[in-house]
Parts: C-alpha cells; structure tokens; sequence
C-alpha cells in the first residue's frame, strides 16, 4: 500500500507465440507500452523466450572484453590469462546459465568459440589446436561447465534448497531397496505456448 511507481520506467510484455497482445494494460490512465525483450536481473527475456537476444548481447560483451585485455596486455603468462579471462570474460557467458542455457547448436558452438578465441591470446597457444590448448591452460569447454552447474543445481534443489521440487523435477515414488529416495522420474518438460497469454509489467 502506498507505493509509487514510476510510469515511465514501467511497460508489458505479452510471453506466447503471437507478435502482440489482444489486451491492452495500464497504471491508472497512462497505458503501458508493449516490448518484445525486457531485461531483469541482468537477463534479457524475450517475448518467446529464447533468449536470443541475451546470448547475443553477452557474446558482445565477451569479445569487447576480450579486446580490452588484448589491447592493454603485450604478454599474458598463463596465471595472469587465467585470472583476467575467468573474471572479465568467462563471468559474463555465465551469469544467470540456468535460466538461459542454450539448447540451439548454433548457440552453442557462438558461445564456445568465445572460449575458442580466447584461449589463442596466450603465448604459445596460438598454433594448438582448441582441445590441447584447453590441456595447457586447464580449462574446460563451457559446454561442460554448463552440465556440471545443471547437475550442482539440481543436487541442492534436492539436498540443500527449501524451495523443494519445480514443475520440471519429478521424484520418483519408488520403495526398492537399492538406490536412494531422491531418483527422478525420465520425461520431457513440455509448455503448451497456445495456453500461455500472460503479461508481465514491469
């Protein structure tokens, strides 16, 4: 009660497979703007969430931090790379992955020739082919740093978390004596877009 929002900073987004909304949504009488892409909590949502948009626009990011440390640093040993790459470039390729990982090919190899480029700056790496320059630096592929945070998430929804089991996690109701109580059930998450004509505002 009582709070004050600030109209202008406010708008609507329609989330389902049509270009625009039927419905027309406003904060007294001023009527909110409709976008197609909003951003919160640094990620970009798109009105069909694919989050395009946002790896678009974090792949920018990397590379412009990818040319400052090149352009500012002659020669990078390995520790000194190692530190400026994982704070300043490979931070951004991850923040928020859970919520936007990629499952398009195309995504996937954008987001990894980042890492691809990168690990070319050290010296001595550039005429290794990725694999053996990822062996050199210690790094891994972000693809597996994805799957490990998938599997690191879903360990603490179960085990450490209060929130207990979303929509898409389904426990297994099974009393055999092997294994444990925390099995999940295989199956697809499946969103039916034809049912989902909601408006977010902002």
């Amino acid at each position: 009660m009582g709070l004050r929002l600030n109209v202008r900073k406010c708008m609507a987004m329609s989330v389902n497979n049509k270009s625009s909304s039927d419905f027309l949504y406003n904060l007294g009488l001023v009527n909110l703007n409709y976008v197609n892409v909003v951003k919160d909590l640094g990620i970009s949502f798109n009105n069909d969430l694919n989050f395009d948009h946002h790896i678009s626009n974090i792949i920018k990011t990397a590379y412009k931090m990818l040319g400052l440390i090149k352009k500012n640093f002659i020669y990078l040993n390995v520790e000194a790379f190692l530190c400026l790459y994982k704070s300043q470039v490979r931070s951004h390729l991850e923040y928020g992955v859970h919520v936007w990982s990629p499952w398009k090919v195309k995504d996937v190899e954008r987001l990894e020739k980042v890492q691809k480029w990168a690990t070319k700056i050290v010296r001595g790496c550039e005429c290794l082919k990725y694999d053996e320059r990822l062996k050199f630096l210690g790094l891994p592929t972000l693809v597996y740093r994805r799957v490990r945070g998938d599997m690191i998430m879903v360990y603490n929804i179960l085990n450490v978390y209060e929130c207990g089991v979303g929509p898409g996690l389904t426990l297994k109701n099974e009393t055999r004596t092997r294994g444990h109580s925390k099995c999940l059930q295989k199956g697809l998450f499946k969103t039916n877009w034809k049912n989902m004509d909601f408006v977010i505002g902002l």
